[in-house]
């Protein structure tokens, strides 16, 4: 029992409304068979058997073939021949009315909105032409041809219409957009899985690069590799961050992700610089914020640890412009006790001029650094 169980509970929504509606189909056509043949009606019983055993059998081919569309026309046209031939063995009485109606509730529930609405309409104009033969041409003498029972008929032919067209129009949607937003959330994580796989390999190129410059003879403190990687990371943990903690999960808000990375180099340093950050509102997919806060994180360290922390003059102004489709990041260092020399500084074999080299590059960004009355000026242009 409980494998059967679980092996229900595996199927997806449509496979277990087979399942379902089959064994009602199955216990009903049973329970009828039983009862008339112990009223000796012997070929109402054979009709109601034979129901029950194509029932199983399709049930049988469906559990094989999957054949979803086969199953589902099929077990119609069983049920539907089945209970309009019991009709005319039981010389259309009231009762055998009764499934016949329903029928077309289940349409609604195994077939998409157009085709379950033209089947009805067929069941339905079947079940009216066998009666009226059975009236007209039969003259068979019934409750179901009374006027009362056929406006409560005809009412109920038309309630069953009308709540399976809303069903479709209200749940079925409903379950579409659950299916939409599942495809989407999947889609989502992997893509998440994605970036934070290029954000380690990231991380793993700028490690071997510094590999690379100390098997050259370039030497650095212990501590200053590890503080610099570390600020690396955290740089890239705060786009994630920023992620999480927004609706949307495929962009970042730039402004205030500059001002989290200057923070956190800052803390680590554990000195402040005056900055003016001029950001327009703007959100940059995370590709472009990660690399953008990879220059940002190398042009602040250098300037904290290239500059006197006793001149008070030093200041930082950033500013993120966008003109169309094109955005322009200017780093501006002012306040230096001397003239620095551009082709030197963007020549530097240094670590962290080759990863602002390389973040541009990735991002089809250009730049260009000069020098303006003692202040270092960096600038990037991008699309956005």
């Amino acid at each position: 029992m409980k494998s059967l169980f679980d092996r229900l509970m595996s199927l997806d929504r449509r496979g277990r409304f087979i399942y379902g509606i089959t064994v009602a189909i199955v216990l009903i056509a049973l329970s009828g068979a039983t009862a008339d043949f112990f009223v000796q009606r012997y070929l109402q019983a054979g009709v109601q058997l034979v129901i029950a055993v194509m029932s199983v059998l399709l049930l049988f081919y469906y559990s094989i073939s999957k054949n979803y569309t086969v199953f589902v026309y099929s077990g119609i046209v069983v049920a539907s021949v089945g209970y309009n031939l019991l009709l005319c063995l039981d010389h259309f009485a009231l009762h055998s009315y009764l499934v016949l109606m329903i029928i077309p509730l289940v349409i609604f529930f195994i077939l998409p909105l157009r085709q379950a609405f033209i089947m009805s309409l067929l069941h339905y104009g079947v079940l009216i032409a066998l009666s009226w033969y059975g009236y007209a041409v039969l003259h068979m003498t019934s409750e179901i041809f009374g006027r009362d029972a056929i406006q409560v008929y005809l009412f109920g032919g038309i309630f069953i219409l009308a709540f399976g067209s809303f069903y479709h129009l209200a749940i079925e949607e409903s379950y579409r957009q659950l299916e939409h937003a599942n495809t989407q959330k999947e889609t989502l994580l992997k893509e998440i899985h994605h970036r934070i796989k290029n954000n380690l390999n990231k991380m793993s190129s700028a490690l071997g690069l510094q590999i690379f410059r100390l098997q050259q003879g370039h030497t650095a403190s212990p501590e200053e590799i590890l503080r610099g990687n570390k600020l690396r990371i955290e740089a890239m943990s705060l786009v994630h961050e920023a992620l999480y903690r927004s609706e949307d999960i495929a962009s970042v808000e730039v402004g205030e992700y500059i001002r989290k990375v200057l923070d956190l180099i800052e803390r680590t340093y554990e000195r402040q610089i005056r900055v003016e950050i001029d950001a327009i509102p703007i959100f940059l997919p995370t590709e472009k914020i990660l690399r953008l806060g990879t220059i940002l994180n190398e042009l602040y360290t250098n300037t904290i640890k290239h500059t006197d922390a006793d001149n008070l003059q030093i200041e930082v102004e950033i500013i993120l412009s966008r003109t169309e489709d094109t955005c322009m990041l200017r780093y501006v260092q002012k306040g230096n006790s001397q003239e620095i020399d551009t082709v030197a500084f963007t020549k530097s074999p240094g670590l962290g001029m080759m990863l602002i080299q390389l973040s541009a590059e990735e991002m089809g960004g250009t730049f260009y650094i000069e020098t303006l009355e003692k202040s270092l000026i960096f600038s990037l242009t991008f699309d956005c």
